[in-house]
This record gives structure tokens, C-alpha cells and sequence, in this order.
């Protein structure tokens, strides 16, 4: 049986027989339930690309889906894995596995609703692991899809200290000043402290 590889349109096929869906954006490579194909170790032949999506099916309760994806040292990405189709996955479960099949990273209801939604910046280039999964004995459809994204905006870490104190980056020293009554530091004026007592 030969199956057509084309973007964007549902396939008709097992899942076995397409083994490179990197090469096709938002492919189809499992529409229904049946025999698992898909292994769940770094052995797995299928891949996504960062920009790409697929489509599978979680079979059983022991089934996880293993998808070998490129990441570059730096680079922020974003993961999901939502429940879609007519037999949509209830919950789904999201693993990040690194080059070994060592897990170091997962969500379960980060997206909206009960789907997943994982972000992570590679500390490595290199083959990671994302694996399609699910929350106790759920079975059915799913979308995967890995995206880069701007990494986050580290925030100061005086934005989650009161004002008055500094923090001396090299060493991770804070150092607290109190004010008297009136005094303004950085645009702030203090309201004056008073212990306890």
C-alpha cells in the first residue's frame, strides 16, 4: 500500500508508514485508534520539526508517543499537545526527554483546558525527545506541536523585593536599608517602619 505524503491532508494511513514527518508540516500520521506503531524510546523513527505539527493516536493506557525533535543551546521553544479530531484525548500528558531518554521535563494541563502546554529553553543542541502521553487510562486523538519562541523577559529581581534593598548580582547578596518617614529612593518615598512589639 502506498501512501501519499502531503501537507495538510488527512491520511488514510497507519502511522507506520510515514516515517519522517518532519518533512511534511502538520502531517497525519494516525487518524484512528488501533495497533501502536509509535515506539516510546529513543529508538522512535518519527520526528517533528521546530515549526511543525502531527497528529496521532494515544491507544492504550500504557501507549506513549515518542517524537525526535533538533534543539539549539539558547533557544526558547514552546510544546503542545492538545486533544483533536472526532475521538479527541481528554488529557493530555506531555514528557521532554533528553538525548539519553532521560525525562527532564513535562506538564499536564498547562494549555487551555486539560491539554499540555511546555515551555523550555535548551541548555544543549542537539536530539531531544517530546513524547505524546496521557493522564491515567485516557485514550484518543492528538496534535503535538513545537514552536521557538522569544525567550522569556527575566524580570529583576527587585521587582519581587520591596524597594530599599539591592542585590549584588555576582554574589546573590541582598542588602536591605531602611528609611525614615519621607525619604524617597528611586521614586519611592517611604512610609517609615516602626518594629514590632
Amino acid at each position: 500500500m502506498n501512501c501519499p505524503v502531503q501537507p495538510d491532508i488527512a491520511l488514510p494511513c497507519s502511522e507506520h508508514l510515514v516515517k519522517d514527518v518532519a518533512a511534511v508540516p502538520d502531517s497525519e500520521i494516525m487518524l484512528t485508534s488501533g495497533s501502536d506503531t509509535v515506539p516510546e524510546n529513543i529508538s522512535t523513527p518519527f520526528s517533528v520539526a521546530v515549526g511543525a505539527s502531527v497528529t496521532g493516536y494515544i491507544n492504550n493506557s500504557a501507549d506513549e508517543d515518542w517524537f525526535s525533535v533538533t534543539l539549539e543551546a539558547g533557544q526558547s521553544y514552546q510544546f503542545t499537545l492538545n486533544g483533536s479530531g472526532a475521538s479527541p484525548l481528554s488529557d493530555p500528558l506531555i514528557r521532554l526527554y533528553n538525548a539519553s531518554g532521560n525525562q527532564i521535563a513535562s506538564n499536564d494541563d498547562g494549555g487551555p483546558g486539560l491539554n499540555s502546554l511546555l515551555n523550555f529553553t535548551a541548555t544543549t543542541s542537539g536530539t531531544y525527545y517530546i513524547a505524546a502521553d496521557a493522564w491515567s487510562s485516557e485514550t484518543g486523538r492528538y496534535t503535538l506541536s513545537v514552536n521557538a519562541v522569544a525567550p522569556p523577559t527575566p524580570s529583576s529581581p527587585l521587582d519581587s523585593i520591596d524597594w530599599g534593598t539591592a542585590v549584588t548580582p555576582a554574589s546573590n547578596v541582598i542588602n536591605v536599608y531602611f528609611a525614615a518617614n519621607g525619604q524617597t529612593f528611586d521614586g519611592v518615598t517611604s512610609q517609615g517602619w516602626s518594629r514590632a512589639g
